[in-house]
This record gives C-alpha cells, sequence and structure tokens, in this order.
C-alpha cells in the first residue's frame, strides 16, 4: 500500500469540498504534528470530523530541527517543513 504524507493544503481544501476520502483511496495518509495543529485551528473542519485514517506522526528530535531549519530559512512553512522531513 503507498504510504501519503500531507501538508495542510490538500488535506484541508478536499476536507472543505467534501472529497477528503479521494485521498484514503490513493493509501495510508500521514500528517505531521504541525499539520494537526494547523487543521484543528479550523474547528468546523477538524475538531468534529477528523477522519480516524489519517495518522499522525511526530517527528524525531533531530528531524524536528530538521524541519525548524528549514521553516527558518522562510522558504515554507511549519507544516510544510515537517512534512518533507515526515517524508
Amino acid at each position: 500500500m503507498r504510504l501519503i504524507v500531507c501538508d495542510t493544503g490538500p488535506i484541508l481544501h478536499l476536507h472543505e469540498a467534501g472529497l477528503l476520502e479521494l485521498i484514503k483511496k490513493a493509501g495510508k495518509v500521514y500528517i505531521p504534528q504541525r499539520v494537526d495543529i494547523e487543521m484543528a485551528s479550523q474547528p468546523l473542519l477538524w475538531k468534529t470530523d477528523k477522519p480516524g485514517w489519517i495518522k499522525v506522526e511526530p517527528l524525531l528530535p533531530d528531524e524536528a530541527r530538521q524541519a525548524e531549519s528549514i521553516f527558518l530559512s522562510g522558504l515554507l512553512d511549519m507544516g510544510e517543513a515537517e512534512a518533507i522531513i515526515l517524508v
């Protein structure tokens, strides 16, 4: 089975469109903790409707430092940086 790592954008917009199940059909879906936090800031979308098949994967300390370095470069936000490292 294919492993999928997402940042906030695809999860948010597919959820808003009522099509989040499409990504589930592509494989096992993982998000970093930062993406879970970003989605939780959308209370009507996530707190009451978070799918159990999306797995939140914490970064190891070294991975978290790498993600922070990417974020501090100013090129990506923290959710995107964590998703890249999680891959």
